[in-house]
């Protein structure tokens, strides 16, 4: 069994059996969340919009001792069937009692705030920033919060192109969790990284009423974590189930009328805002004189002691900029513009604010940029074209012409 320190060879070989071993019994039931877009499960509604949990709808789910989590209301009733179901019957001794992860159904993992995660992953990007880019051009040159934008947004062009910047791009990467969704309860501790552990969890006896029982209640496991249930909005059980819940229903089950998740864009360019204010001023606190050498004559020099001044909350920058800036952090994390047309876009969007409102702007910059995912190397769209590619190379190798097979293309 591979481990943490074994070769990659040891490690692709075992995983591999271990891939086939888990999920060629019962392919329903295990969900490959790394799967092209199946990474944004939870992450975006029908029409491709970001989304986050109106947390004002997760209700608390107890764990271990006094520990406590949150997750949606139908996401709680769901894991209380499948946790009396294993109840009763490891009190009646009808399945093995070899796996105590699953026989006392402790939570342990439940609803991350994403927007916290975000936070952190924005701020690792300015502290980037500030360690490379503001020693390259020397901290006296960076005097306001202005400098210390433009600099942040050319160090960002230069060197985080196709990189997630903004939150709703975050949201439908790879650096978001499952556990963002509200939809995701772990039930164990066990480390994702080595395989010994999964192996035991997976082979004992009880797991295979575990992944029974979770299927009819309307979870998924986690292919590379099975502790790990996954509500499946979609599955027979909890589409029967829908009428226990208002708001939900089969035609939207994910967003209706922002009462489960809300919508991301409208809000975005005010997380950015808000990360780069505070942080601009703990630079500002952290080093706060700079010193401007004047020079008198042709001799005289005098050095003058400046102070970095804080940036309000409510400064010069209107919000007309922070959308500006939004949208261009858009392009560089998903290039699809080139400056004259970005020019374009960013005018054609205060003519639609002026008109209607910002929210009406707002979605407009959104719907230029939400479906561009679907063009990515990973995308479902790009993996049916190979897929198509091989097959036609395949019947060319083997002098298959397109006549000579039933149905055609």
């Amino acid at each position: 069994m591979a481990t943490n320190s074994s070769s990659t060879k040891e490690l692709f070989q075992d995983r591999l059996s271990f891939k086939l071993g888990v999920t060629e019994e019962e392919p329903l039931v295990f969900y490959d969340h790394y799967f092209a877009e199946n990474i944004m499960y939870g992450a975006i509604d029908g029409d491709s919009n970001t989304i986050i949990p109106n947390e004002e709808r997760l209700v608390t789910i107890k764990g271990q001792g006094t520990s406590t989590f949150r997750t949606f209301n139908f996401v709680a009733d769901m894991f209380a069937r499948v946790k009396a179901n294993i109840r009763v019957k490891a009190k009646f001794n009808k399945i093995e009692k070899d796996n105590e992860d699953i026989i006392n159904l402790n939570v342990t993992r439940a609803y991350e705030p994403p927007i916290r995660d975000y936070s952190k992953y924005f701020k690792r990007l300015i502290r980037i920033y500030e360690d490379e880019e503001i020693t390259r051009v020397g901290i006296i040159n960076i005097t306001s919060f202005e400098q210390y934008v433009k600099h942040f947004f050319d160090f960002l062009k230069r060197n985080f192109s196709r990189t997630s910047l903004t939150f709703g791009h975050w949201l439908k990467s790879r650096s978001n969790s499952i556990f963002s969704s509200g939809l995701a309860l772990s039930i164990s501790d066990t480390s994702v990284s080595d395989d010994s552990p999964k192996a035991q969890f997976i082979l004992s006896n009880c797991f295979s009423y575990f992944k029974k029982i979770c299927l009819n209640e309307g979870f998924h496991l986690l292919e590379n974590s099975p502790w790990v249930m996954v509500a499946n909005i979609s599955s027979p059980s909890f589409i029967q189930s829908l009428d226990s819940y208002p708001y939900i229903n089969s035609n939207n089950i994910i967003v209706n009328n922002n009462i489960y998740y809300n919508i991301t864009y409208n809000n975005e360019y005010k997380y950015i805002r808000s990360i780069l204010i505070d942080s601009y001023n703990s630079f500002a606190q952290s080093s706060p004189v700079y010193i401007i050498h004047k020079i008198y004559g042709k001799r005289k020099t005098i050095d003058q002691v400046k102070y970095r001044q804080l940036y309000p909350v409510n400064g010069r920058y209107t919000e007309s900029f922070w959308i500006d800036f939004y949208t261009e952090l858009k392009n560089i994390e998903e290039p699809l513009l080139n400056e004259g047309q970005m020019e374009e876009i960013k005018d054609y969007r205060k003519k639609i604010q002026n008109l209607f409102d910002k929210d009406s702007a707002l979605s407009y910059i959104n719907i230029i940029f939400k479906e561009s995912y679907k063009k990515e190397d990973y995308a479902y769209r790009d993996l049916y074209k190979r897929f198509l590619s091989s097959q036609r190379t395949f019947q060319r190798e083997r002098g298959i012409t397109r006549g000579t097979i039933s149905g055609g293309y």
